[in-house]
């Protein structure tokens, strides 16, 4: 965790000094946070929160007293954009949950949902490196 936050930092200072000038676009509900550099560069910040109550009482049981339980169901961020004139392209997205729906009985922790790169070398051909769900 602390080398992701190392590179996260990184890539911030690497972005502050390369762009002359950065600029938050205009914010759309829904659209996430949208930034934009020399009218080359685009990043998109989003993602969602699904938050989950359960409340339950058995009448069976001689204590009255509900069972609450509250829960993170989801909980995904979401980066993607371009540089280079759209040439390079990228998204990064994972889940902070660390499972799918955020169950207990989940066995393994799936993070990563998306990481790809893709480089457009001309119009009609793409690259694409990574994972995608």
């Amino acid at each position: 965790m602390k080398s992701l936050s190392l590179l996260f930092l990184l890539i911030i200072t690497l972005a502050s000094q390369g762009f002359s000038q950065i600029k938050l676009e205009p914010y759309e509900p829904g659209e996430g946070l949208n930034l934009s550099a020399d009218g080359k560069y685009k990043v998109r910040f989003s993602g969602f929160l699904q938050p989950m109550v359960e409340a339950r009482i058995y009448p069976d049981m001689p204590e009255t007293n509900p069972y609450y339980r509250f829960r993170m169901r989801r909980m995904i961020a979401k980066m993607s954009g371009s540089a280079a004139d759209e040439k390079v392209s990228y998204q990064l997205q994972v889940d902070l949950t660390g499972s799918s729906d955020g169950g207990s009985d989940a066995t393994t922790s799936n993070y990563l949902m998306d990481a790809w790169i893709g480089y457009k070398p001309i119009k009609q051909v793409e690259i694409v490196v990574g994972q995608e769900n």
